[in-house]
């Protein structure tokens, strides 16, 4: 289901920076545009914000859908902890970057599975 995918994998991603800026804090000392966001999200916001794509995930996709949730939300943690060890939290380009990064997991992930059948 091509289309689906094409439409949930920036949700999915929006997810990821909800997820990333609720869960870390601003890299710099100063004010900068990702300080916004950072400072006015909590980690609840990303349990809200993952109702809708992980369920529409799951219910397009079944199983796969799950395996498609666990790879994006991994790829983009693995990237949100590499970030913070490099320099200390989130920026506004580094949340950019989280998107990015589970959009492209999720896509790489769903081709995979595709190819498979």
């Amino acid at each position: 289901n091509k289309p689906a995918a094409l439409l949930l994998m920036p949700a999915l991603g929006r997810w990821a920076q909800t997820f990333a800026t609720g869960c870390c804090q601003y890299a710099r000392g100063g004010p900068g545009t990702g300080s916004l966001f950072v400072n006015a999200t909590k980690p609840w916001h990303a349990l809200i914000a993952a109702v809708l794509p992980f369920g529409l995930t799951i219910g397009l996709f079944g199983h796969s859908g799950c395996v498609l949730l666990a790879i994006t939300a991994a790829a983009a943690l693995v990237w949100m902890f590499w970030v913070k060890s490099r320099i200390g939290g989130m920026t506004g380009d580094t949340i950019g970057s989280v998107g990015e990064v589970a959009e492209v997991a999720f896509l790489v992930a769903f081709a995979g599975l595709s190819a498979r059948g």
